[in-house]
Order: structure tokens, then C-alpha cells, then sequence
């Protein structure tokens, strides 16, 4: 499969499918109870280069040629009252919304979160620019499908310290 179509399928699969609440310690939160998470799949892939556009973000991953990238699929639940803890991404990570509704800060705006509802999705930005925290914040479970992109052998989440500003 040409570098083209192995873009079309990843760009299709990117559509279905999102990142994950991993409940971490934070130092401005407690820590919240583990949310129950599964790989799904994890695909090595040879020379895979990764653009991303999605309103004002843009990411690209790049690996060299004659390394290697993994695309991880990834199923979580997070009870009410879980958080992810803030945290940023080597790469680039889509996520869907399948059950309940996910508040999502970042560090440009650490207090004041958009809500994705059942249906609903976003991408997160890749090399570790973002430091953001997904809470549920709802009276049900939340349940996410994340697809990560990374180099091989990248951490799939790593945790940072709660930004300037942050209300928890």
C-alpha cells in the first residue's frame, strides 16, 4: 500500500474513533480512582507521515524513513466525578464520544471547558504543545474510543503539572 492510500485509510479510521481518560495525579487535584481502560489494537507502521487539520490545530507526525509510528485504539470509561489529570501527547490523538459528555480545559483557558456530548469528537494536538485535563463532569459514565498516532516506542499520555491559572 502506497503512502497516499495508507493516508486515506488512517484518515478513515480517524473519523470513527478518539483518546482516553487515564485518572492521574496532578499538582493542583487530587488523584481520581483509575477509570477502566483497554487497548484495543496497537499496528506498527513503517513510514508513516500524519497532517492534521482541524479548525485552528495543526499537527504533524513524521517518522523518519526506516522507523517506525504505532496507531493504538483505546476503549475508556471514566465514572462520574473522574478526571484524566492534566496531561499532553507525543502525538496525535482522536477522540469520540460514545456514552455521556467530556469537559475538556486547556492551558489557554484552564477554567472554562467545552463539553463533546454522545456523538461528538475532537483531536488532541501532538509533541507535547497542549497541557489539557478531560474531566466528566456528568451523572453518568463517560465512555471514549481514542486512536493515538505516535512514533514507535512515544508514551501514549504523559502527566504535567496543572497550568498557571488552573481552577483544580
Amino acid at each position: 500500500m502506497n503512502l497516499k492510500s495508507r493516508s486515506i485509510v488512517l484518515l478513515a479510521a480517524a473519523t470513527s474513533v478518539a483518546t482516553v481518560l487515564v485518572a492521574s495525579q496532578a499538582s493542583a487535584q487530587p488523584a481520581s480512582p483509575p477509570a477502566p481502560s483497554a487497548i484495543l489494537s496497537r499496528t506498527t507502521l513503517d513510514d508513516l507521515n500524519v497532517w492534521v487539520k482541524w479548525g485552528k490545530l495543526h499537527s504533524t507526525i513524521n517518522t523518519a524513513q526506516d522507523s517506525q509510528s504505532e496507531v493504538v485504539f483505546q476503549r475508556a470509561v471514566a465514572p462520574p466525578g473522574v478526571t484524566a489529570g492534566w496531561h499532553t501527547h507525543a502525538g496525535v490523538v482522536f477522540v469520540s464520544v460514545a456514552e455521556g459528555v467530556l469537559t475538556y480545559y486547556d492551558q489557554n483557558n484552564p477554567c472554562e471547558g467545552r463539553t463533546f456530548a454522545q456523538g461528538q469528537g475532537f483531536v488532541e494536538e501532538a509533541h507535547g504543545d497542549v497541557v489539557h485535563i478531560a474531566r466528566n463532569e456528568g451523572s453518568t459514565d463517560l465512555v471514549l474510543y481514542l486512536m493515538y498516532v505516535v512514533n514507535k516506542g512515544d508514551d501514549l499520555r504523559t502527566s504535567q503539572p496543572a497550568p498557571a491559572g488552573a481552577c483544580f
